[in-house]
Formats: structure tokens, C-alpha cells, sequence
């Protein structure tokens, strides 16, 4: 669109529908989503009254600081009504130990799904349970007091974590219903420790019996894996950590780390979005050839037509 001097004129954001805005608010993070709705009072006004735009909040802090974050958690209260409507928060990557996810279990009473994943340096889940067990104990936090349903902690560089069973029996009596983890232990016991274990052992067959069984409960894996990790080769998923299982069951490759892993894997999904991507330009290419193809094809033949002498004029007989 061109203004009478030649030059493009420019649509004011106030001028698109409020769906558009709505939309476009949705895919913002907690201090750009505030700075947008004190622009002007047509904002405000309007993204306050749109309750999904609050249902799920993304932290970012490549875009704010810690102040101008959290001044944006204080405006969420229960006299505006905004502190009640957020069920979903997304703060992976923000590897900042003075932005606890736990805050946002103490803020939101009607949260169900925390996302913290990336925090290789801000999760610990062992001080994270006692926190957690302290702010039951002063009573903070009640049991059974929020609609948790899952949380998300992983990174790639999780190791052992013996804690894991406790801090998962925190959150569930924190949840009013059972709280799913995306990471879990690998749970079984690495083939050489346990044929060096059995070789070590001279006991007779009773004995031996129940004292394997003892030495597999006390050194059972404790690495963590995520629970949707998946080879990059072949899509398998995996079921034993890298360690534990270190040829992949589906492809029979030798697994990658984690990080390595993923990384090669996201590789492979863009590589295959972009070939979807051609493949639907060459079609849409492809098409818009054939419709050329076929307009010209009638323009051809109106043509033929009206140069066809042996079509006789209707109007011929008044001559």
C-alpha cells in the first residue's frame, strides 16, 4: 500500500484485528508481553480482557533483567485476577540461579505445566527437594494445594541423581494429582560391574542368591535419561542410558552422548524441514506452471475463434 507520493505507508499495529494481536502476544515473553500492554491504554485494555494470552508465560532473560522480571511476576495478583489464569510457565534455558522454578509453584495456584529444562548450572534436585519440604513444613506450600501435572528438568548433562524418587513423592504431595517428570533412572545395573561382581564371589548358592539381590538394589544405575530420547540414526528409543547401553538396539550403531546425540538429531529434522519445504515449492512451482499452461491454452483458442472466418456475423442478415 502507497500513500499519494509514491512513498509506503505504514499500518499502525491499534489497526489490525485484535485476534492478530492476540496471536502475536501469545508468542512473546513475560516482559515483552508486559512493555506491549503499557504502550497505550487500547493494549492494555484489550490484552487484559484476553485470558489465553495469560494461561501460558515464557521467561526469557536475553530480554529483560532480574528486576524488570520479576516487577512483571508482582502485576500478576489475585485482584486483577491474572495471578489465577496461568496454567503453563516456559523458562527453559535460563541457566540463572536467581530465577528458581520454584517460585512459580508458590505464585501460580493454578499451575500444571513447568517447563525448566537446559539449567545445567540452576538445577540441583537434591537442595530442590528440601526447599521444597521446607516450604511444606512453614506451610508456604499445602499439600495438595496446586493442579501440577508435569514438570520438565532435564539437560544434557545430568549424571547420577539418587534424589530423583524423593523429589518426585515431593511434588506429588504437593500436586492434587500425580506429577510427571520427563526424565527418569536408567534403573539397571552396568554388565561389567555386575559379571566382575559375580566372579568375586565364592559363596555358596543361597548366600550368593541373596546377596546379588542386595548388591543389585544398592548399586542400581542411578544416570538419568530423558524419557523421549530417541537415536539420531534411527529413531529408536532408548530405554538404558549411553552407558549402560552403549549399541543402540534399533541400528546396532554405537551411542553418542546426549548433547551429541540431540544435536545430531535436531540436524536431522531441520535437514528433513527443509527438504519438505523444496518439495512443496517445487509443487507449488509445478502448479502454478500448469495454470500458466492452461490460461494460455484458452487464450489461444479465444483467439482462434474470433479469427475463424467461417463463423458468420449474427448481425451479417441487417446488412
Amino acid at each position: 500500500m502507497t500513500t499519494s507520493n509514491g512513498l509506503a505507508s505504514t499500518k499502525s499495529l491499534t489497526e489490525y484485528p485484535i485476534d492478530i494481536i492476540s496471536l502475536i502476544a501469545a508468542h512473546l515473553d513475560l516482559c515483552t508481553l508486559w512493555n506491549l500492554a503499557d504502550t497505550c491504554q487500547f493494549f492494555r485494555y484489550h490484552l487484559l480482557a484476553i485470558q489465553e494470552v495469560w494461561r501460558r508465560i515464557v521467561i526469557d532473560i536475553k530480554f529483560c533483567n532480574h528486576s524488570q522480571l520479576y516487577a512483571g511476576l508482582r502485576r500478576f495478583r489475585d485482584s486483577n485476577g491474572l495471578r489465577s489464569l496461568v496454567q503453563q510457565v516456559i523458562m527453559d534455558g535460563n541457566d540463572d540461579a536467581n530465577i528458581s522454578y520454584i517460585i512459580m509453584l508458590v505464585k501460580f495456584p493454578q499451575l500444571r505445566h513447568l517447563s525448566a529444562r537446559y539449567r545445567r548450572f540452576s538445577t540441583n534436585i537434591e537442595a530442590d527437594t528440601r526447599v521444597l519440604q521446607e516450604l511444606l513444613k512453614n506451610g508456604t506450600l499445602k499439600p495438595h494445594s496446586i493442579t501440577l501435572e508435569r514438570v520438565d528438568i532435564y539437560h544434557y548433562y545430568f549424571t547420577s541423581e539418587p534424589h530423583l524418587a524423593a523429589f518426585q513423592k515431593t511434588l506429588n504431595r504437593i500436586s492434587k494429582v500425580p506429577v510427571q517428570l520427563d526424565i527418569r533412572l536408567c534403573s539397571t545395573v552396568p554388565k561389567g560391574e555386575q559379571q566382575q561382581q559375580q566372579l568375586q564371589n565364592s559363596l555358596v548358592i543361597m548366600e550368593q542368591t541373596m546377596e546379588e539381590m542386595a548388591l543389585s538394589s544398592n548399586n542400581e544405575c542411578h544416570n538419568v535419561i530423558a524419557k523421549e530420547a530417541y537415536c539420531w540414526a534411527c529413531l529408536y528409543q532408548f530405554e538404558r542410558c549411553w552407558k549402560c547401553e552403549p549399541i543402540c538396539n534399533g541400528c546396532q550403531k554405537r551411542r553418542l552422548p546426549p548433547l551429541a546425540n540431540d544435536q545430531k538429531l535436531q540436524d536431522l529434522q531441520q535437514k528433513q524441514k527443509q527438504q519438505k519445504q523444496q518439495e512443496r515449492q517445487k509443487y507449488i512451482n509445478k502448479k502454478k506452471e500448469e495454470l500458466l499452461i492452461v490460461q494460455e491454452n484458452n487464450k489461444q483458442q479465444c483467439n482462434n475463434i474470433i479469427d475463424d472466418p467461417s463463423l458468420e456475423d449474427e448481425f451479417s442478415v441487417f446488412g
